[in-house]
């Protein structure tokens, strides 16, 4: 029966490599005729005061390393974030990781969204307060996917000449939930005493807290479980889509051990998941193209016998979890073996049951982005050696 499964396994994988690669070999779109004119875009600041435990406990990537290079200034996909949203303008930055803080490895080759500068048809886009940095210039950033699942940074803490960082005064902080007043001011200070604080407090949160990606979950509600559910959308709890595959493997508690299929072009590993909302143990299985995450998914066996009532709580754990607002389809998982769930930040969360063998079916959750290809090819030329 293992082997069946195994062999199941690895059809479903096939199946889900071909849709991933079909969504990135889109074609791009032309752009539009450079305007005539020039002028200057100006938007406000919109930084919070969390501390710099806040900011350990909340960003997945963490790094101190060099700016490498950066893009040219566009919108960052233009299948999700709409045309007259000027705020995103901006470029992919190259960043290589010297030392990796959390979520990465010395070494690793990371990308981020750079808001502002000057776009091709003149227009020059700024955002006062968030320090971006030169090519040649060492740095800490630290990462997140934003609103449209894009790979924002908190700004990066530029590294000057004399070996001194300038950090917000909330980044004095070490301790979490705590707030710096806004009249406090900007603090100067060796970038290796800076580079201490992140190194104490990231230490302190993983002491007091298991893996990151703990191998058993005990919430009441399966997709509360297995993902992040936030107002705009479902979220990976511990990666970003499109981060480097080293990177997530660090977050996740991958090794080379949990390699389940390996191709030209992509990786996939898998490992093993107990659910307490299901009373169930599966699969957890992680693919990656051109060494980025594109795709994460989760399967459970079942026996037949149970389809009807293990469908039943599926479905009254995603109305429970999941707004009406986002669901895509429309009939019961019973009859129509298929849920779907579209967010704002462009990721689908899709669940599915089908026959599998040996009296026994399959409950496959899947939580895939949308991939714009510009973007794509351009982190893949990135994160190629």
């Amino acid at each position: 029966m293992k082997q069946n499964r195994k062999q199941l396994i690895s059809l479903l994988l096939a199946l889900l490599l071909l849709v991933a690669f079909a969504s990135c070999a889109a074609e791009e779109q032309p752009s539009s005729e450079p305007a005539e004119g020039r002028q200057t875009v100006r938007f406000e600041a919109s930084f919070t005061g969390g501390s710099l435990g806040d900011a350990v406990r909340d960003f997945p990537i963490i790094a101190y390393g060099e700016i490498l290079g950066k893009g040219e200034v566009d919108l960052p996909d233009d299948s999700l974030v709409p045309a007259d949203d000027r705020y995103y303008y901006g470029r992919p930055v190259g960043f290589r990781v010297i030392e990796g803080l959390k979520g990465c490895q010395d070494g690793d080759l990371l990308s981020y969204w750079e808001l502002g500068g000057e776009a091709s048809d003149g227009t020059i886009y700024v955002h006062p307060g968030r320090e971006i940095g030169e090519t040649g210039e060492q740095a800490v950033v630290m990462l997140e996917a934003d609103f449209y699942n894009i790979p924002h940074y908190r700004c990066p803490l530029v590294e000057d000449a004399e070996g001194n960082v300038t950090v917000p005064p909330e980044f004095m902080i070490e301790q979490e939930n705590m707030w710096a007043r806004q009249t406090e001011q900007h603090e100067t200070i060796p970038m290796e005493e800076f580079l201490e604080k992140i190194r104490r407090v990231v230490a302190a949160q993983a002491g007091s807290s298991t893996a990151a990606q703990p191998a058993s979950t005990d919430a009441e509600n399966l997709f509360e479980s297995l993902m992040d559910i936030g107002e705009d959308g479902a979220a990976l709890k511990n990666s970003l889509f499109l981060a480097r595959e080293s990177a997530v493997m660090q977050a996740e508690g991958l090794t080379e051990n949990n390699l389940l299929e390996e191709r030209d072009t992509s990786r996939t590993f898998q490992k093993p998941v107990s659910v307490e909302a299901l009373s169930a143990e599966g699969t957890a299985v992680y693919t990656f193209s051109h060494s980025m995450l594109t795709h994460v998914s989760w399967m459970f066996f079942f026996d037949s016998a149970e389809y009807d009532a293990v469908c039943q709580s599926v479905q009254e754990q995603a109305e429970a979890a999941l707004p009406e607002e986002w669901r895509s389809n429309s009939g019961s998982l019973s009859e129509h073996h298929v849920m779907r769930w579209a967010g704002e930040n462009g990721n689908e969360l899709k669940v599915s049951a089908g026959e599998a063998n040996d009296g026994q079916f399959v409950l496959l959750v899947e939580l895939t982005p949308t991939i714009d290809p510009e973007q794509f090819a351009q982190l893949a030329e990135l994160y190629t050696p």
